[in-house]
């Protein structure tokens, strides 16, 4: 138990940098493909904002309506930045292994700013809204940040791709875990 827990405080501290280097790099192609200042940020608009009603996997209607979209407040907004947190958006999808992150543990006024906002789109869509850093996080949180996230495959000689599967919900099974980085 002591070997997992010492490896999950590597793990983390991996994963924290990896993450913040990986918003640097989105927010500076964000600036770049929607023509802003290098000091411009997106946080006007919060996640449901973002995306249209419905949308597949994220949306949940019901005869009362969307549950994600739940107010005049949540519904999809035009990006104050011509699209800066629409590029962040798309950059968390194409860095996501399954295409298909956890929009709900995240705030999108946040992906400009604080790095754990994006990892938080890379762990399982329940139980992690209110983890606010990688040391708050359990290790299946990590574990799934570093799957789920094709950055992280440049730290392991194997394909991760190979050594996890996906059950009925969308949750990662680990089938094992490699014990080769690089």
């Amino acid at each position: 138990m002591l070997v997992c827990t010492k490896l999950c405080h590597v793990l983390t501290d991996v994963v924290e940098a990896e993450i913040e280097s990986f918003r640097i790099q989105m927010l500076q192609h964000a600036q770049v493909t929607t023509l802003q200042p290098q000091d411009t940020v997106c946080n006007k608009r919060m996640t449901p904002n973002v995306f249209k009603c419905p949308t597949k996997t994220i949306c949940n209607t019901n005869r009362r309506g969307c549950t994600f979209h739940n107010s005049v407040a949540l519904s999809n907004t035009r990006c104050p930045t011509n699209g800066m947190c629409d590029s962040l958006c798309k950059s968390i999808i194409d860095n996501h292994r399954f295409k298909g992150p956890s929009w709900t543990n995240t705030d999108a006024t946040q992906w400009c700013t604080i790095a754990w906002s994006i990892a938080k789109c890379y762990m399982p869509p329940d139980g992690y809204e209110n983890v606010n850093t990688a040391h708050d996080a359990d290790c299946n949180g990590i574990v799934n940040i570093i799957i789920n996230c094709i950055k992280f495959q440049n730290h392991f000689k194997n394909d991760l791709s190979k050594y996890f599967s996906l059950d009925q919900k969308g949750t990662v099974k680990l089938r094992f875990i490699t014990r080769r980085l690089k």
